[in-house]
């Protein structure tokens, strides 16, 4: 007890640099110096314990972990391994079709009532705002086959996905499902509800949508979050320019060659 009470912010700092020397993550060493918080703020109301080496720590800063878009091979993959065995399976298909084909977050997908359902959805989105956003005829069709074999009566307000009991579905369940079927196609960790709809976003930009077209579908406040968001492909990108921008190299070299007439 007598060696915590003698410890210093040097002390800690010299252990967190330790940790990282052996190659910890920041995000293990925010959780470790959180754990050690946690301990000293115990050993001080439990056993009357005072040490000042905590009081100007501060947690290390995470680096943020931009989302990885999935390849649509991989996707098709996913669909097509979450099955149509029962109605349970065909339910938790249609809501990853929604969340790729139209870029819904998975609570807004949840939230979808039986009203809401038509060539177009509008969403309820952050804020209590609402977004219009166009329904694929594969995502018309994967609801229509769910509604077919949902087990339990319609009503407009009725909730449109529910759970195996009949009710509010949770986002657990499936994002469950998910972790169960990147498990069995061996995919990495990365592979989540949220990056089926960032895969909306980036595949999207990749066929030529700008960041203002999306941020529309996607239901961001601000362009800033949009562009965060979106993975851009340099490669992609350096192909548009070449593509729309009007300077080919016929029309340079010949403005060249003019100027040099006029010298």
């Amino acid at each position: 007890m007598e060696t915590i009470r003698t410890l210093e912010a040097r002390d800690i700092r010299a252990f967190l640099s330790h940790r990282l020397n052996n190659h910890v993550s920041h995000r293990t060493l925010a959780r470790n110096l959180s754990a050690l918080k946690s301990f000293m703020l115990y050993l001080e109301s439990e056993r009357g314990l005072q040490t000042s080496a905590f009081a100007h720590l501060t947690l290390p800063r995470i680096p943020k972990k931009m989302p990885r878009p999935m390849t649509f091979v991989n996707i098709t993959k996913i669909l097509d391994a979450t099955g149509m065995h029962t109605w349970v399976h065909v339910r938790d298909r249609a809501i990853f079709m929604l969340l790729y084909g139209s870029g819904l977050r998975i609570s807004e997908a949840l939230g979808l009532r039986i009203r809401d359902i038509a060539d177009t959805l509008i969403i309820r989105g952050k804020g209590q705002k609402d977004r219009e956003v166009p329904m694929l005829a594969p995502c018309r069709q994967a609801i229509e086959c769910y509604r077919a074999q949902c087990p339990f009566p319609e009503e407009s307000e009725r909730l449109l996905f529910l759970g195996a009991r009949g009710g509010k579905l949770s986002a657990g369940v499936i994002q469950q499902s998910l972790r169960r079927v990147r498990r069995l196609l061996n995919l990495p960790d990365e592979v989540t509800p949220h990056a089926l709809r960032h895969s909306f976003a980036s595949h999207l930009l990749g066929n030529g949508a700008n960041l203002r077209e999306i941020q529309t579908l996607l239901g961001h406040a601000n362009l800033s979050s949009t562009q965060q968001y979106v993975d851009v492909n340099m490669e992609q990108l350096v192909k548009i320019h070449s593509e729309a921008h009007p300077r080919e190299e016929g029309i340079l070299l010949s403005e060249s060659k003019k100027s040099i007439k006029k010298q």
